[in-house]
């Protein structure tokens, strides 16, 4: 089990100081109570210089008495006036700002300070859409020692806290580009697929590292004469940056801009961090964040210690935890990043924030974090953060991701959590250290947009979403976090009910995406997820109705993953589809580890609680030990898949319900170019285990149809005189004892009941010990069933292509099923799995002659559905052109509606009336409809 997650970001309290405390009040800083929070730091009664008029930084007219700020002086700009910047400021220890603190943009300005914050009321502007800064701008967090808790107990000083209007507009520059043709060692100049807009000499570039294993392969250099998209470099470069093969791409980042916030000291207890809150009203655009922020990844965090009741695991509601301020000293605390959107607000009608062409240059922790908040992060850049580039925190964001670029996160001290290579996202649940390892993106929630990112180099994930959702401990009531009905697709299906958790919620767009040079290119986990719904007994985790669920499609399309160990991973998860990928691998073995902690694989569906019903259409996967590790439940349907991989398929039983796995245009293509070449060569593996204790009872049952490219594949187990179970779960070969069957031994004495303690209930239905040491065919002639739901067809038979399995007719479609029982509710009485199995349109498309009348097939158009007659099975044709659906009893009556029986049967046939033909299908089983899809038509003479 998970434990509970929490959060919290108002760290209170304070420590006492001795006599040799060597944070005891010196200086500037020296206070005679601790600060709470950011106001009180810079409380009124604590100025020293405030502004009485508009005017210049620079004049003394614009300052009370006359007097500049000096150093170690507390400024402030009142309420209604405007003072701008128009130099370097003394090196102040607080600036408050409840006016207007604008920037000349046409001078080079520079604010040293300790501490600033802005209220409300207050507007930051430098630089303007119209009037960006021209020269430069820098706002320098001065170093005048570490932070000190007597003063500030939730360390929340040394850096920026933003609450009121924010612009900031540098001078425009492209954040990157592509490299038009591969750089070699040696090479002192790069070709890019664009003239770059705003690039000068002087900028510093980073070229994306392409060293297979090695995320720290780029290489920084600057800029020393640019002819078009010819750069030519200061120095040359020392390694090779290409493509694994032809049509991948290398990214050139520009990593320079005019507009910079900075630490006057990068040492790490020293460092200043920006925190943007309250307000959305925020567009920050070409501005660099260098050296900031001061929580650290690459060691726990100790401001807060929490204690997790034993009932307080999984899904659970937060009432059993409790969490403290730590004692002592805290040296690592959470919530202190370069660039902090906190708690801006989730309306997804409200105008986001906005955050665009800038740079996080080295991090600590995490670099561009999102919490809580409606935002946009356009065309940025991470270089150098120890823990994730770009993060959504709590769950409930919205806005979208686009367009960025995260290179090298990389945290130096990243180990994998066992010896298969395994990475565990969910290591630091109990004290809610999530995105530790170097990830270049970590989205929490389902709100996000993910569209046209890169992730260059990574010791763990190149993308990773972690949809559960947090537990925040630092709001009235501490909760899971969850999203308002109202504010979902579909939400009105949800009926009365007001929230939902995040891992219910539709996911946003996901498109478009890059990753390479990472441990695991592209990871989902925990969206849409069954395994855990219903733990802790709370009203809130309760499966939303089925007519919302069936609306839920999540899908990642046009995905890039190359160079990386593992490709893409998609476990705990359900109804996932992935559109129009290319998955490149680099040759690691393969070790397979209980599914969700697989290595050297391509493409990961198959743990055993992943769940359908999900698509895989047009994908390539090359160069991995394991191409596609294939799903265990419900329905799949893969269309288009090019595989060249030492090992291209692995098949294991299904575990939880019935499966239909239906694999057509699926090819197998030559090794030669890729990181398989050499290896031993076997397109599919079929394993299965017969009986899998935990799982479903009767698993070793349950129907299982799978075809690949029109053909039936059965495991070796599934021969009629294979005996699938040899004993029962217990081990006690047959001793049952919740069978009414088996004698009781007269020898046992019988052990005293105790009448404190009821006999628990068994959660799941016995196995009578009847099963026990049957063949297949025994099974089918006395129960209708056998390991697999159906013994091979005599036209079954090997096949060099095929290892632990034969090949032949296609199984039909299952007429007995096995008891099947919710999982999900451990401990519980066994109920009914909900939902049903959907319809499937396997076949959608027609021959059309000149004027001719065909008669629909099977092969034109077929749906299948485990447990719906063919009858029952409803189609419905629509956008209908160059002709009509008639029946053959009825030629004169154009058809909308006809059942799959009538296909079968004959009697549906098109009549061709001229010109071009088209037409949609939608489906239905009389529970679920399948949206209308449009048909494949051939044109014949």
């Amino acid at each position: 089990m998970r434990p509970l997650l929490l959060a919290s970001f108002a760290l209170l309290g304070c420590v006492a100081a001795g006599p040799d405390d060597p944070f005891a009040p010196v200086g500037p800083m020296a206070c005679a109570t601790p600060a709470p929070n950011a106001m009180a730091l810079v409380d009124v009664a604590l100025v020293t210089h405030a502004a009485v008029a508009d005017g210049p930084w620079s004049e003394a007219s614009t300052w009370r008495d006359g007097a500049i700020p000096p150093d170690g002086a507390r400024a402030h700009v009142p309420p209604g006036l405007r003072v701008t910047l128009d130099g370097t400021t003394a090196r102040l220890e607080t600036l408050r700002v409840d006016g207007t603190l604008r920037f000349a943009t046409d001078a080079a300005t520079e604010l040293r300070v300790d501490t600033l914050v802005s209220t409300a009321s207050a507007t930051l502007e430098i630089g303007t859409a119209s009037a960006p800064i021209a020269a430069s701008a820098r706002i320098t967090f001065i170093d005048d020692g570490p932070v000190d808790p007597r003063c500030d107990p939730s360390q929340v000083s040394r850096g920026a806290m933003l609450m009121g209007t924010t612009r900031i507009h540098g001078a425009p520059r492209a954040h990157g580009a592509v490299l038009a043709e591969p750089a070699r060692a040696g090479a002192t100049e790069l070709v890019l697929d664009r003239t770059p807009e705003g690039w000068v000499p002087g900028d510093a570039l980073v070229v994306t590292g392409t060293v297979a294993g090695d995320p720290e392969s780029d290489e920084v250099r600057r800029i020393a004469r640019l002819e078009g998209s010819s750069v030519r470099l200061d120095a040359a470069l020392a390694r090779d940056h290409a493509p694994a093969t032809s049509g991948l791409r290398v990214w050139v980042a520009n990593v320079t801009r005019n507009v910079v916030f900075a630490s006057d000291s990068p040492s790490l207890a020293h460092r200043g961090h920006v925190m943007f809150m309250r307000t959305p009203d925020l567009d920050v655009r070409f501005a660099r964040f260098e050296e900031l922020g001061r929580t650290d990844k690459t060691r726990p965090l100790d401001d807060l210690f929490f204690e997790v009741d034993d009932e307080a695991v999984g899904n659970a509601t937060s009432a059993f935890t409790v969490f403290s301020v730590t004692e002592g000293a805290r040296t690592n605390v959470r919530g202190r990043y370069p660039v902090h959107l906190h708690r801006l607000g989730t309306d997804p009608t409200s105008t986001p924030a906005h955050i665009e062409g800038s740079v996080v240059w080295g991090s600590p922790g995490w670099g561009f974090v999102m919490h809580s908040s409606h935002a946009s992060f356009v065309r940025n850049v991470t270089y150098g953060v120890q823990g994730t580039g770009f993060y959504t925190e709590a769950g409930d964001e919205v806005g979208t991701l686009r367009e960025n670029l995260a290179v090298r996160s990389v945290n130096p001290v990243f180990a994998f959590d066992s010896e298969g290579g395994a990475i565990d996202p969910d290591l630091g649940a109990e004290n809610q250290e999530f995105g530790n390892d170097g990830d270049g993106y970590w989205l929490s929630g389902h709100g996000v947009s993910l569209i046209d990112n890169v992730a260059a180099g990574a010791t763990a994930h190149g993308f990773i979403y972690w949809t559960d959702g947090l537990v925040e401990a630092d709001v009235p009531v501490p909760a899971r976090m969850s999203v308002r009905s109202a504010d979902v697709a579909n939400g009105e299906l949800l009926g009365e009910r007001e929230r939902i958790p995040t891992w219910w919620a539709p996911l946003a767009e996901i498109r478009g995406n890059e990753s390479y040079g990472a441990s695991i290119g592209f990871r989902m986990r925990y969206t849409h997820a069954q395994t855990y719904i219903g733990e802790g007994g709370s009203a809130f985790h309760e499966r939303p109705p089925e007519a919302y669920i069936d609306t839920l499609r999540p899908t990642v399309e046009d995905l890039t993953v190359w160079n990386c160990r593992d490709g893409v991973m998609m476990n705990y998860t359900a109804r996932m589809s992935v559109r129009r990928a290319r998955i490149v691998g680099i040759g690691a073995p393969f070790v397979l580890d209980g599914g969700t902690a697989n290595s050297g694989v391509g493409l990961d569906l198959g743990t055993e609680v992943t769940n359908g019903f999900g698509r895989i259409e047009d994908v390539s996967i090359e160069g991995f030990a394991m191409g596609f590790v294939l799903p265990r439940n419900d329905q799949w349907v893969i269309d288009g898949l090019v595989l060249r991989n030492a090992d291209d398929l692995y098949v294991a039983e299904p575990r939880q319900g019935p499966r239909s796995l239906t694999m057509r245009d699926v090819r197998f293509e030559d090794l030669a170019g890729t990181a398989a070449e050499g290896m031993q060569r076997r397109n599919v593996v079929m394993a299965a285990d017969s009986f899998p204790d935990g799982y479903q009872p009767f698993a070793f049952l349950l129907p299982d149809r799978v075809t690949l490219n029109g053909q039936g594949l059965y495991f070796d187990l599934q021969g009629p005189d294979q005996i699938p179970l040899t004993s029962l779960p217990d081990g006690e070969d047959g001793d049952e004892p919740n069978d009414p069957d088996e004698p009781e031994d007269p020898d046992e004495p019988d052990e005293p009941e105790d009448p404190e303690e009821p006999e628990e209930e068994d959660p799941f239905a016995t196995i009578p010990a009847r099963y026990v040491g049957r063949t297949n065919a025994e099974l089918q002639a006395s129960e209708g069933l056998s390991f697999g739901g159906a013994l091979p067809p005599a036209d079954a038979v090997r096949a060099p292509w095929l290892v632990g399995g034969v090949v032949g007719s296609p199984a039909p479609a299952p007429t007995v099923f096995p008891p099947l029982f919710d999982m999900t509710n451990e401990g519980g009485s066994p109920e009914p799995l909900p939902g049903t199995p959907i319809p499937e349109l396997t076949a959608n498309r027609l021959r059309v002659r000149t004027g001719r009348t065909e008669v629909l097939q099977r092969s034109d158009l077929h749906v299948v559905d485990l447990d719906t007659p063919t009858p029952e099975l409803v189609l419905t044709v629509s956008d209908v052109r160059g002709g009509r659906f008639v029946h053959r009893d009825a030629p004169d009556v154009a058809l909308t509606r006809f059942t799959q029986a009538e296909v079968d049967g004959g009697v549906v046939r098109f009549v061709h009336e001229g010109g071009d033909v088209g037409f949609s299908v939608a489906v239905t089983d009389g529970t679920t409809t399948l949206p209308p899809a449009p048909a494949i038509i051939e044109r014949v003479p």
